[in-house]
């Protein structure tokens, strides 16, 4: 109820009931205020996080880069590939407690506001638009993109 019906419905300005409306329709605005403080300070959170998650994805790249030159040389058990890989999961389970997930690619259509297209290449029988090759993988923290993915699509 507005604070001007209430007025009309109650001749008495001063009396209770139109106190009681004018309390609620106080307490109710300073509530919405609350909330929208309080979204604006989760979303300021948010880009922090999503801020440090992006100072560190070079340092995951390169764990993924040096995992992956040495499980392609030699067999057998190298006490520094075994340290790579205790790194490289850590890491991972880290970002993913922070609420990092991976941008979907697989069998995926371009999204210019998930991917980056790098390049183009026409496949016969493969609809434009679809991504054929990842470059480098993209994240997201809940609806904020930390790095696009950047992949090559078929034209």
């Amino acid at each position: 109820v507005d604070i001007e019906v209430a007025a009309t419905l109650y001749p008495d300005p001063g009396g209770p009931a139109v106190q009681v409306i004018v309390r609620d329709v106080t307490k109710r605005k300073r509530s919405e205020a609350a909330l929208r403080e309080s979204e604006e300070q989760f979303r300021q959170i948010a880009e922090t996080i999503a801020d440090v998650i992006r100072d560190l994805l070079p340092v995951v790249d390169n764990i993924d880069r040096a995992l992956q030159a040495a499980e392609s040389g030699e067999t057998g058990e190298d006490p520094l590939l075994q340290g790579i890989r205790m790194v490289h999961l850590e890491l991972h389970s880290y970002l993913d407690r922070l609420g990092l997930k991976a941008i979907e690619t697989d069998g995926a259509r371009f999204d210019p506001a998930l991917h980056e297209a790098i390049a183009s290449i026409p496949i016969d029988g493969i609809e434009p638009g679809q991504i054929h090759e990842v470059h480098q993988k993209g994240f997201q923290l809940d609806e904020i993109v930390v790095r696009p993915a950047r992949v090559v699509v078929t034209a």
